[in-house]
């Protein structure tokens, strides 16, 4: 699965073991009650190997025209 953030956060409500993104180069596992802020414009994806689905809160901020 390919997830796309506009300038935004993704906060993690239930994560389930062997889950994790990866932005460029670096990989990041889940973590539960944590939030990621990331450059969507860098080459990303994100699996779950786990048994059950994870549940994120995507928060996406306006983005401005100044």
């Amino acid at each position: 699965m390919i997830i796309i953030i506009v300038d935004g956060i993704v906060y993690f409500l239930e994560v389930p073991n062997d889950c994790a993104i990866r932005v460029g180069h670096e990989t990041k596992n889940w973590e539960e009650g944590k939030c990621l802020v990331f450059d969507d414009t860098l080459e990303h994806e994100v699996w779950n190997h786990g048994n059950i689905p994870r549940i994120i809160l995507l928060i996406d901020f306006k983005k401005s025209n100044f």
